[in-house]
């Protein structure tokens, strides 16, 4: 959507796209800038896919508040399950049309001719954040995020996973199969008994959400405060050993006692 929009002129999509090239992400204000530019268009009026977005809960929060605008609820959210190494092996075998944006993969479904697109006969191409580098760094990052987001759309009760690890034929109906068999969102009204319900529902499976995610950050805090704790602890046999030989010295020793007191009083 962001490389679509940047290639119609858009100034937000053009500078979002800039990020993605690095194989940096978006900042999410200038996502949701987008977002609510092309998803508030005509061609939108009949569904729409976001494939990468939301990737942390915060964006999620906004993605929401976007789509409330619009009155547009989300219906699904899918994951893709599977191995690491099997993705990124998909990353890096993916190419790209110029022209008409076709997607290939020189493993599964590589393009008749090499470099040239079956449909257009464009030049066929690999994205500049399509390196072994730049997919393992967006792979640690969706690792470290992934799992407050995924716990936020399961308390909402519409995250479904697919096993990503099929044929591309299998993992597409798959993948169909979820979305006919999902039903429509209903459209909360704004404000009256409904409205309140449904707010009070949101209410608190987002506070749920924010108390695992507050555990898992003091579990974090807690991990890291211990390593810490471990790490002084194997360096202190080292200062004992040097405090002994201090020791001998009995007169700076002494001085060494007075300059802390002052220390103290300083």
């Amino acid at each position: 959507m962001v490389r679509e929009a940047a290639a119609e002129g858009d100034a937000n999509a053009v500078q979002a796209r800039a990020y993605l090239d690095i194989g940096r992400h978006v900042p999410d204000e200038l996502t949701c800038e987008v977002l609510k530019s092309r998803l508030g268009g005509e061609d939108m009026a009949a569904g729409f896919l976001l494939v990468g977005f939301p990737r942390t809960a915060a964006q999620a929060d906004a993605l929401s508040e976007v789509l409330d605008t619009l009155a547009r609820p989300l219906d699904l959210v899918l994951v893709l399950a599977g191995d690491p190494d099997h993705f990124m092996e998909r990353l890096e075998g993916r190419r790209v049309c110029r022209s008409c944006g076709t997607m290939y993969n020189i493993f599964s479904f590589p393009p008749r001719v090499d470099g040239v697109c079956d449909q257009c006969g464009g030049r066929v191409r690999r994205r500049a954040d399509d390196n072994e580098e730049t997919i393992a760094n967006r792979m640690r990052v969706y690792d470290s995020q992934s799992h407050s987001l995924l716990q936020y759309y399961r308390l909402h009760g519409i995250l479904r996973e697919v096993d990503a690890e099929r044929s591309d034929n299998a993992v597409f109906k798959a993948l169909c199969e979820a979305i006919d068999s999902t039903p429509p969102a209903p459209v909360r009204p704004r404000g009256g008994a409904s409205g309140a319900g449904a707010a009070q529902d949101t209410a608190e499976a987002n506070q749920v959400f924010d108390e695992r995610v507050l555990e898992e950050q003091v579990v974090d805090e807690t991990e890291k405060r211990e390593a810490a704790e471990n790490s002084v602890v194997k360096k202190a046999p080292a200062k004992k050993a040097a405090a002994k030989k201090a020791a001998a010295k009995k007169v700076p020793a002494k001085k060494a006692a007075a300059k802390k007191a002052a220390a103290k009083k300083a």
